[in-house]
């Protein structure tokens, strides 16, 4: 019999509502056991920095499990869970489940509270992940980097699951992988490669597989849902109204902010310049970098810096000074109209690294009711109302209540889906690299 967490007669009422259908621990030997009524929480991370999920049990053992199943790190555990739409609804014709396949990479934080029970918690990884770091690849390449990641994929990670790889018409570059472990040769590969200067990102989903998308094509897609804190539900409870309201509810918002532009400015994220030497006819140029003129892509309208702040009568997007790199090409190691794997990223690395950097200029942490679709690389929509009480503002301030600090358009970096045995939470970190206003319009303070 599965588990369940908010349900009635078998069906979700809230979308906080799962069913913990089976959790298989395949042993050494091949042989498979259920322990479902021995996991008390799952958690499952997805990020757009990580080329593998990761699912953390803590298991209530009262049986002994550890040292009977020979437990020790690279066994097979397969997770089943789903939330059920209508009564009848089977886990197989269910569109709200996720069906897992991964391996025991650690075993951590046991404790016996009591002499008949022991706690302890399992991360574990795709098989990709293990494969990874069970070999290296050190051989020439000549292709385009979807091509490239492609193979590495495929053939070097044998992986079988889903794939969503970007089409985008990528140029051909040479070079050696340099002995690296597969995943890392993508990471390396993706250093050097750009769509419209924007970076790459290499990631896994539950629900869509591996991921190789740019930046350009994430902040260009469709936005997946809007999201409100509004305090008060309008719909009444246990409608269908009130759920599709519900999965639009922000239950908790927080963030370090970490809105540093002291640190923004050091690391490049609105001006750079670029010192590159090619050695094969020994041409020394440089390059200057200006986010404003050279970065095209934004989640939002605006940028998240004022050009009226100066320091020693310099803007941040002209203090080409505050970072430099240097970079070595070799224009003929391949022959004519050959690229090396550095040769394309002494036009791009100053635009990418800016990118890198301003998508960091806000994040927020949200607590979202239980989605089984919300994954990384999405786009959400964020309505926040601003924080003072409406009948305080000017009579011209007072029509459209929203803090357009908060709100916006923003980017999903991470999701943390957490099955805590009661309900479905997500905990979802985004970000977003822009404004929906113009920070040097007129500001209103007091008038």
């Amino acid at each position: 019999m599965s588990r369940s967490a908010k349900t009635t007669g078998g069906a979700a009422i809230t979308p906080a509502s799962y069913e913990l259908v089976s959790v298989k621990l395949t042993m050494n030997d091949d042989t498979s056991i259920e322990i479902k009524n021995l996991v008390s929480d799952v958690v499952i991370n997805e990020s757009i920095f990580k080329s593998s999920i990761e699912v953390d049990l803590k298991i209530v053992d009262g049986f002994d499990l550890f040292q009977k199943s020979h437990l020790a790190g690279g066994e097979k555990i397969q997770i089943k869970i789903m939330r059920r739409d209508n009564t009848s609804s089977s886990y197989g014709s269910s569109k709200n489940k996720f069906d897992i396949t991964c391996y025991v990479a650690k075993i951590y934080d046991h404790t016996k509270p009591s002499p008949g029970i022991q706690f302890y918690r399992i991360i574990c990884l795709s098989e990709h992940a293990f494969i990874s770091n069970m070999k290296t690849i050190s051989r020439s390449f000549n292709s385009n980097a979807n091509a490239l990641v492609r193979d590495i994929a495929l053939n070097d990670l044998k992986y079988k699951g889903k794939t969503n790889f970007t089409n985008k018409n990528l140029p051909i570059i040479s070079g050696i992988y340099p002995s690296l472990k597969p995943l890392h040769a993508i990471t390396w590969l993706l250093r050097n490669v750009d769509d419209e200067d924007t970076p790459f990102f290499f990631y896994e989903t539950l629900q869509e597989g591996l991921q190789f998308n740019s930046y350009n094509e994430l902040a260009n897609q469709e936005v997946y849902k809007e999201y409100n804190d509004t305090p008060f539900y309008i719909n009444q409870f246990e409608t269908s109204e009130h759920f599709e309201e519900a999965s639009c509810k922000i239950l908790d918002m927080s963030s370090n902010f970490d809105m540093c532009k002291f640190d923004q400015v050091s690391n490049g994220a609105f001006s750079a310049v670029v010192h590159n030497l090619d050695i094969a006819n020994k041409k020394y140029s440089i390059t200057n970098f200006d986010s404003e003129v050279e970065n095209g892509v934004k989640l939002n309208r605006h940028k998240g810096f004022s050009k009226n702040i100066k320091f020693d009568d310099i803007g941040f997007n002209q203090s080409y000074g505050s970072k430099e790199f240097y970079i070595s090409t070799n224009s003929k190691a391949f022959g004519e109209n050959k690229l090396s794997y550095h040769e394309k990223i002494k036009d791009s690395i100053s635009a990418k690294n800016s990118y890198f950097h301003n998508i960091k200029f806000m994040g927020l942490d949200l607590e979202l009711y239980g989605d089984f679709n919300m994954c990384p690389g999405k786009l959400i929509d964020l309505q926040i109302p601003k924080s003072t009480d409406e009948n305080v503002l000017p009579s011209d301030q007072r029509e459209g209540m929203i803090d357009k600090l908060l709100s916006g358009t923003y980017l999903v970096a991470h999701v943390a889906h957490v099955f805590n045995g009661k309900e479905y939470r997500c905990s979802v970190g985004v970000q977003k690299d822009s404004l929906t206003y113009d920070l040097d319009s007129r500001t209103k303070i007091g008038q």
